[in-house]
């Protein structure tokens, strides 16, 4: 399996990784992009990833819930929503999405997955109940 992993800011990544692992043992590349800052790049960003790349498997890590807009706008324009294409949407704030994306059933075949990052020390918190 290969994707690409695309990051507002390279300094960005050292939030992901510390989280990241295979836990299958299969062999996965990743190839870690900068997003372009100006979102009227990101169809030529987009076009780069699909034709110079050959990548159809795209993870974006941003904190602004805009840019997922964008970036699904920017896809659609090259036809990168077809159903052969994966998404992933990392963000912090992502259930302010949830109207967004369920309306993009209908317009996109691609497949569209969130994660919502969500910080708390300790990170995961198991309770334990007794009878």
């Amino acid at each position: 399996m290969s994707f690409n992993l695309i990051l507002p800011a390279i300094p960005e990544i050292a939030n992901l990784l510390s989280i990241w692992h295979n836990q299958r043992g299969t062999r996965t590349i990743l190839k870690v992009l900068q997003l372009p800052p100006d979102s009227s790049h990101y169809e030529a960003f987009l076009k780069y990833v699909r034709e110079k790349l050959k990548q159809t498997n795209i993870v974006v890590h941003t904190r602004d819930v805009g840019t997922i807009h964008s970036i699904l706008s920017a896809a659609s324009l090259l036809n990168m929503t077809e159903s052969r294409y994966s998404f992933m949407f990392t963000n912090p704030d992502l259930s302010l999405l949830d109207d967004f994306f369920q309306s993009l059933q209908r317009l996109y075949k691609c497949n569209i997955t969130g994660f919502q990052l969500v910080r708390h020390d300790p990170l995961m918190k198991f309770l334990k109940f007794e009878n």
